[in-house]
């Protein structure tokens, strides 16, 4: 008695080299929209939080205190809006910290190498404005 195996194998007729092309594209759009989701985002955050921090604060803001409490409000609310929007918007959407590059906790390298590149960066930047 012999089984007929024609009907648990599933035909394909689609062209390979179609599917890998569909694929390719795919990701390639996909690398576009993201790149442009990013930067729109920060882009708009960077304008909005500046027209209101200006708007507020408008005599002092030239202070470095002034500008790093801006750079940090920038970086976190982008981070957010990046983060959870999609997730909102769809619930399939979700960005993962392995999406973001952060797959494991710094090492002690890490850490011990910070502030070496604080101090370079530091060095090099009073060399060049003076």
């Amino acid at each position: 008695m012999t089984k007929n195996k024609s009907s648990k194998v599933a035909v394909s007729n689609a062209n390979p080299r179609k599917i890998s092309k569909n694929k390719t594209l795919n990701l390639i759009l996909t690398i576009v929209a993201l790149i442009i989701w990013v930067g729109g985002v920060y882009f708009l955050v960077q304008y909005i939080l500046a027209f209101i921090i200006r708007s507020i604060l408008q005599p002092t803001t030239n202070t470095p205190f002034y500008q790093t409490l801006y750079s940090i409000l920038c970086y976190l609310i982008s981070a957010a809006i990046i983060l959870f929007v999609p997730k909102l918007i769809n619930k399939k959407w979700k960005v993962s910290l392995e999406d973001l590059g952060i797959i494991e906790l710094p090492t002690w390298t890490d850490i011990g190498l910070a502030p070496v590149g604080f101090l370079l960066y530091t060095l090099f930047a009073n060399i060049l404005i003076s």
